[in-house]
């Protein structure tokens, strides 16, 4: 038998001491490196809803969704979007790309619906 075995062997309640020691530090990091592995992502969506009451979907794709769609397509932090609109609102999901600030981006969008809200029809 080799040294390291006979020792193993006369030292049994030591060698399982630094067994359990060894699992409780692999638990203890293997905690933390999921953290490190797995960092936290915005979501890279914004969702834009304006309300034009009484009005028909076809009005509300015309007169609120096609210029606001025209207003956030010119930004650079959108990567793509879908729209929707229905009898009296207009619904536009805004996609950008991960790692913008999302709170750059929600001032972008805000600008450019400021800019375009003159051009809207009164109560949008």
């Amino acid at each position: 038998m080799s040294f390291l075995t006979r020792l193993s062997l006369k030292n049994r309640a030591l060698i399982a001491l630094i067994s359990v020691v060894a699992v409780i530090f692999g638990v203890i990091g293997a905690g933390s490196l999921k953290q490190e592995l797995f960092p936290s992502l915005d979501n890279p969506q914004a969702t834009v809803t304006a309300s034009y009451e009484g009005a028909t979907p076809e009005a509300v794709e015309s007169e609120v969704t096609e210029p606001l769609e025209g207003a956030l397509t010119a930004l650079p932090e959108v990567e793509d979007m879908t729209s929707t609109s229905s009898a009296g609102s207009s619904q536009i999901t805004v996609g950008t790309k991960y790692g913008d600030d999302s709170d750059d981006v929600v001032r972008a969008l805000q600008r450019a619906v400021s800019q375009v809200q003159p051009t809207l029809p009164d109560g949008v």
